[in-house]
């Protein structure tokens, strides 16, 4: 596990454990402060935080018991197997894409990347600047609903592999930022879609139904 504490950290159930395995950060148990409210949490991630600590692109660490992220800033997997269901509920810190958070070169983010998920995915009522969902192999189908961003190319879900239902609601463009109406570009405005930057489209593959937002993904 790699924790890179810009405010202190991003909450995991109290099962949660992640074994650090074939990288060079620290594995052990992922205990509620380490995740809950206003801070950030990175797994296997390539980037850098206040502190100065990385890790690389696909550290293989394994979460076991799931993993629950409450009001967290930013939460950033890459490269994991999660064991036991993930989800993001609330928080997000704000959807201002200009502004990075303090002591970060980078605004408020969240996104799951190169991954494993047995046990379904949820990403709700976050207000950030983006959310990513790539190349991410889903057992037990993934919800992402009610999330306000302040980038016209959020919410980017593309070549994913879900072994279940594909449900999206509610997600939205922040009123206060200008959508991007050209055509050429393919942004989402708020809503999901499976271009990357205007490049694309990036399909997914969705065993069950793709509902509401994520029609057509």
């Amino acid at each position: 596990m790699c924790a890179l504490g810009v405010f202190g950290t991003a909450a995991a159930s109290g099962a949660a454990h992640a074994d650090g395995a074939g990288d060079t950060c620290a594995g052990g148990p992922i205990a509620p402060q380490d995740v809950q409210g206003g801070g950030l949490l990175a797994l296997g991630a390539s980037a850098t935080g206040h502190g100065g600590g990385s890790c690389p692109a696909d550290t293989k660490d394994v979460v076991r018991g799931g993993l629950a992220a409450n009001g967290a800033i930013a939460v950033i997997i890459h490269g994991t197997t999660i064991n036991g269901g993930f989800s993001v509920q609330g928080g997000g810190g704000f959807d201002d894409c200009t502004k990075n958070l303090p002591g970060a070169p980078f605004p408020p983010f969240s996104n799951v990347e190169d991954s494993r998920i047995n046990g379904g995915a949820s990403i709700s009522g976050l207000t950030t600047c983006w959310i990513g969902i790539i190349r991410v192999h889903v057992n037990g189908g993934m919800t992402v609903d009610d999330n306000t961003l302040g980038d016209t190319d959020a919410i980017e879900i593309g070549l994913n592999v879900i072994h279940g239902g594909l449900a999206c609601s509610g997600n939205r463009l922040d009123p206060a930022v200008p959508p991007d109406l050209d055509p050429t570009h393919h942004a989402g405005n708020g809503a999901p879609t499976n271009f990357f930057d205007g490049f694309g489209p990036n399909p997914n593959t969705v065993t069950g139904r793709e509902t509401g937002q994520c029609v057509g993904l």
